[in-house]
C-alpha cells in the first residue's frame, strides 16, 4: 500500500493537482495507472493538506510525481506545493520497542487497534545520536564516530542512515 501526500495553496487559479503515473518500464510513454491526490483544486485556497491511498499494479515499476497547475491567464495565478512524497507502507508486524532501529531515515508510522477507536494516543521518543567524546578531543583532532555498516542494505541516497553507533 503506497500514500502520496502533500500540501498545496492556490491563488486565482484554474487548477491545481499532485499526481502519480506508474509506468512499466523506464522509457514507456504509456502509463499504466495514474491517481491523482484529489479533484483539481481552483480559486483562491489557503494551505490544505491531502492524500490519497492506493496500490499499485503488479507491473508498474517506475513512477513520476507531477506537480500541476493552469493559471487563470492573470499575471497573479500562482499554486504552492509543500512536503509532497510518496510513503510505501509496510507489512503489519507486532509491536516491539526493540524493532524500530535507530538512527533510521522514518518520517511515518501507523498505528492499528482492534477496537473501534476515534483516536489514539502515543509517546514517542525520538534518539539523536551524537559523537562520542574520547582522547581525540583532547588532542586538537575531531571526535572518532565508530559505525558498522550493514553489507546486505543498498545506501539509495546520500542522506540515508543505515550506521549503527557502537557506543
Amino acid at each position: 500500500a503506497f500514500t502520496l501526500h502533500g500540501w498545496i495553496r492556490t491563488r486565482d487559479t484554474v487548477s491545481a493537482n499532485i499526481t502519480i503515473r506508474c509506468f512499466s518500464s523506464r522509457s514507456s510513454g504509456y502509463p499504466v495507472s495514474t491517481e491523482s491526490i484529489t479533484a483539481d483544486i481552483s480559486g483562491n485556497t489557503d494551505w490544505q493538506s491531502f492524500y490519497k491511498e492506493f496500490s499499485l499494479p503488479s507491473n508498474a515499476w517506475y513512477f513520476d510525481i507531477r506537480l500541476s497547475f493552469t493559471g487563470s491567464g492573470s499575471s497573479r495565478s500562482k499554486a504552492f506545493f509543500d512536503n509532497v512524497g510518496l510513503i510505501q507502507w509496510e507489512e503489519w508486524m507486532p509491536h516491539d520497542q526493540n524493532l524500530i532501529v535507530h538512527p533510521n531515515d522514518f518520517y511515518w508510522f501507523q498505528l492499528r487497534s482492534s477496537e473501534g477507536v476515534k483516536s489514539i494516543t502515543c509517546q514517542i521518543t525520538e534518539t539523536s545520536l551524537t559523537p562520542t567524546r574520547d582522547t581525540q578531543r583532547k588532542a586538537g583532532k575531531p571526535p572518532a564516530l565508530p559505525v558498522v555498516i550493514y553489507p546486505t542494505q543498498s545506501l539509495q541516497r546520500a542522506d540515508q542512515h543505515q550506521f549503527r553507533n557502537l557506543h
